[in-house]
């Protein structure tokens, strides 16, 4: 695992970061999807899977409107890094409530 902070990702990382850990606050959390997830099991429910940020299907909003105009290829690869590791860390966080 990669020790990089935060603050020293590049912009594009940190947004998506930010923004997976917000979409993450917005799932429910049962007790048995909490004892499923802390326990490294593959959740049923489809709304505990880590969804991609840049699928369309859901996000309301394209990726443009996300990073800027002039987004490149990497920003797209940092943004959806990033934006699975907030929504992970944050659902663990919670579980572990």
């Amino acid at each position: 695992m990669e020790d990089t902070p935060l603050s020293e990702k590049s912009p594009s990382y940190q947004q998506g970061y930010a923004r997976g850990r917000d979409e993450a606050d917005m799932v429910e959390l049962t007790d048995e999807l909490k004892r499923q997830f802390l326990n490294g099991m593959q959740p049923d429910p489809p709304e505990l899977e880590a969804r991609s940020p840049l699928s369309g299907e859901w996000a309301g909003e394209s990726l443009a409107e996300t990073l800027a105009e002039n987004f490149t290829e990497q920003d797209a690869d940092d943004y959806e890094q990033g934006y699975l590791l907030g929504w992970e860390e944050r659902l663990l966080q919670r579980s572990s409530d």
